[in-house]
């Protein structure tokens, strides 16, 4: 099988509109992401992550908050970004014993 033959991504984080910080909440962020993971050796990973989901929005809500506008404007800020929600997400799910390989933005609009 191919690499996108094992890769499956879920939907359910999204669309989050978070006050860019440092904007005086003139300005806003609305993303929208989805989770990858090894369906492999994740098979019932959408299954056993609903009960985290209120956790992992939660994860994904403090790290867009605390975000500047510099860092949401800027395509490699970006993926900083989505690099640590997939590290922090993970360290949600080890108790789970799951991994995700990357939160894919979906959508991305700054306002």
């Amino acid at each position: 099988l191919g690499l996108f033959e094992l890769l499956i991504t879920i939907s359910g984080i999204g669309p989050k509109t978070v006050t860019i910080a440092g904007t005086e909440a003139k300005r806003y962020l609305k993303a929208s992401f989805c989770l990858e993971y090894d369906a492999e050796k994740y098979k019932e990973l959408a299954k056993q992550i609903e009960p985290q989901m209120m956790r992992v929005e939660a994860t994904v809500n403090r790290i867009l908050s605390s975000a500047t506008f510099e860092m949401v404007n800027n395509p490699a800020t970006q993926d900083s970004l989505t690099k640590l929600m997939t590290k922090d997400v993970n360290k949600l799910l080890k108790h789970e014993k799951l991994q995700l390989n990357a939160v894919l933005i979906t959508e991305w609009l700054v306002q």
